[in-house]
């Protein structure tokens, strides 16, 4: 599901979940163990990122449609944990996009304290990932981000 290895006290956690790196249960899961692992480690900080041109295509939707209320029930507690392992990590944590960052992925890659797209395409599909990401960026920044549509230039 994911590859850690540590160059220069750096832990750089390779997702490799597929050809998209779609979020599911068992995947959030074992990302969030995985970070749980490495707070006690050596590393200074961690990188985050994807394999080939997909940093996290998100939520993987034919399990969720699949799966039914129940799986819905498991996954969307999971997906959250995920995302606060990642903003809580006590070492800095850098999301390194290496491709597309879809919906679920593209929120994802804010929860690290840092983040750096390489023509990445990041899409926010939804209101509900648009007010997360807004949410995440105003605990970052410690300011209320104003919606685009309002924002005048000076």
């Amino acid at each position: 599901m994911f590859d850690v290895r540590t160059e220069g006290g750096i832990a750089i956690i390779t997702m490799t979940h597929g050809k998209a790196n779609a979020l599911d249960v068992e995947f959030c899961n074992a990302l969030v163990s995985g970070f749980a692992a490495l707070r006690g480690s050596d590393a200074k900080a961690v990188l985050l990122t994807g394999q080939g041109k997909m940093f996290s295509a998100g939520v993987d939707l034919k399990r969720l449609s699949d799966g039914g209320p129940d799986y819905i029930r498991n996954f969307l507690p999971a997906l959250h944990r995920l995302y606060d392992a990642v903003f809580y990590f006590p070492k800095p944590v850098v999301a390194a996009i290496n491709g597309h960052a879809i919906a679920g992925g593209a929120v994802l890659a804010p929860t690290a304290a840092l983040w750096r797209a390489t023509a990445a395409a990041l899409a926010l599909p939804n209101c509900w990932s648009a007010c997360r990401f807004r949410r995440l960026l105003s605990r970052y920044c410690g300011t209320l981000c104003r919606p685009i549509s309002s924002a005048r230039p000076s």
